[in-house]
């Protein structure tokens, strides 16, 4: 059974959490906007790849301070309902030509997310939901701002670069498929 999505607050529609049916049909529909031929799917492309290098030049700040924060956490911030991907996120994992990872729609979406080992997530930043990708608790930004400060200005450039990058894709990919901004 497929279930039509409701249109949410943002350009998109909204996929609640653990609707695999909802997320399917969604898939479904991207997969066939980007393989119908529209000649701005190009375009797309060409946006989803400066995307990916922004995600490249973002990893060391990721890695050198979310790290050893993240290692030593007991707090429980990546949870499954951060992993769960919405309809934004589709768009991207598609256009970057990456699959979606398979998702676990029935375990309870405050446990511990399923990506989530040891040392860290097992997916690539760009794999992941763009929630997971920008969120910093407070010990890490404040760290990072105290110990780095000019690192941290670099940071927050290249984060708001990425953010940028990817709402342009985004409306470009509403525009071709006739969505009104």
């Amino acid at each position: 059974m497929t279930r039509s999505l409701q249109m949410g607050p943002g350009i998109f529609p909204e996929i609640d959490y653990g609707d695999e049916d909802a997320l399917l049909h969604a898939e479904h529909l991207i997969d066939s906007l980007f393989s119908s031929g529209l000649k701005e799917i190009a375009g797309i492309y060409r946006l989803a790849s400066r995307i990916k290098n922004s995600y490249d030049r973002l990893e060391p700040f990721f890695t050198r301070f979310t790290g050893p924060v993240c290692a030593r956490c007991v707090t429980g911030c990546c949870v499954n309902r951060h992993g769960f991907p919405d309809y934004e996120d589709m768009v991207i994992f598609r256009a970057l030509r990456v699959r979606r990872q398979g998702f676990d729609p029935t375990l309870p979406d405050q446990e511990p997310c399923q990506y989530l080992e040891k040392r860290g997530c097992r997916l690539e930043r760009y794999q992941r939901s763009y929630r997971c990708t920008w969120y910093f608790c407070d010990r890490v930004l404040n760290r990072f701002e105290k110990e780095q400060l000019e690192e941290y200005r670099k940071f927050r450039a290249c984060c708001q670069e990425l953010a940028s990058e990817r709402q342009h894709l985004l409306t470009c990919f509403g525009r071709m498929i006739g969505w009104r901004f």
